[in-house]
């Protein structure tokens, strides 16, 4: 069955848009058809995956979100707006074709602005992605989620059968961030016949081995009589190799892309999140 993972943190700066396109990397080159939908009006995931000037293309050519969720508008099917064969990730000297992308739109922002004027359902994405998923096209879709429980969070919450809260461990993104957000999904779904997706797993990111209040702060988690059962390691740490991560450019190796181990820990991540056998 095809996966269909939320990426999620109400608290923003937890690193989903990164935690979303290393595990879409990791997992298509070890052999996963995976699919990206990128939520988040800031469009990160989509720069990430396809370059700024790709997706400039895509705005003009109108191959965005933004058309699915405007009321009115000529129903688009899922082959009209989808790109394949996105990131920049190679095994050997062969790119990786096997990730695709539902990329987003800075006008998202305004339309969800003007969502109670417009009237968007929740269950918009669920009702695109429906053939998609039934027809098996992908082993693994993941929603980056923006950093709020407005309408595109709601969406990816009513599509998805789990979820993923990446959280910086400090005080404000571990302990606030993953408890409001799963007292959040848990109390939209409370009286629903769909009892909601399940929280998968909680990932520490941007981890610092120097910082004592992040080990502090892990250690509370590990402990949580709610918590501690969906904490998964690896911690992912904060590197310049990371950051550069997010850098468009010429196709290379996951090794090459995530240096110094970092695409080893990454295979872990996706192992441990039983992605990867």
């Amino acid at each position: 069955m095809t996966q269909v993972i939320s990426i999620l943190n109400l608290k923003g700066g937890v690193a989903k848009t990164t935690t979303t396109v290393a595990l879409a990397d990791t997992l298509a080159v070890n052999g996963k058809r995976v699919l990206v939908v990128d939520l988040d009006p800031q469009c990160d995931t989509s720069v990430m995956l396809l370059g700024g000037q790709n997706l400039t293309g895509l705005f003009a050519a109108q191959k965005t979100l933004a058309e699915v969720f405007i009321p009115g508008e000529t129903p688009l099917s899922f082959e009209d707006i989808v790109e394949n064969g996105v990131s920049n990730v190679r095994v050997g000297t062969r790119p990786v074709k096997t990730i695709s992308l539902l990329a987003a739109n800075m006008i998202l922002a305004d339309i969800q602005d003007d969502m109670t004027t417009l009237q968007i359902s929740d269950h918009v994405l669920s009702k695109f992605l429906a053939p998609v998923i039934k027809g098996k096209k992908f082993d693994v879709i993941l929603f980056d989620c923006p950093p709020n429980f407005g309408v595109f969070t709601r969406n990816a919450i009513q599509a998805c059968d789990s979820y993923i809260i990446p959280a910086i461990p400090d005080f404000l993104s571990m302990q606030l961030g993953v408890h409001r957000t799963y007292t959040r999904v848990k109390a939209f779904f409370q009286g629903k016949t769909k009892g909601g997706p399940r929280l998968r797993a909680i990932v520490a990111t941007k981890y610092q081995a120097k910082i004592a209040l992040y080990d502090t702060v892990i250690d509370w988690l590990t402990t949580h009589k709610t918590f501690a059962r969906y904490f998964v390691l690896p911690k992912i740490p904060q590197t310049t190799d990371l950051v550069n991560a997010a850098i468009w450019g010429p196709h290379v190796t996951l090794a090459q892309k995530y240096p110094a181990g970092l695409h080893k820990e990454l295979v872990a991540l996706a192992t441990n999140l039983k992605l990867l056998p």
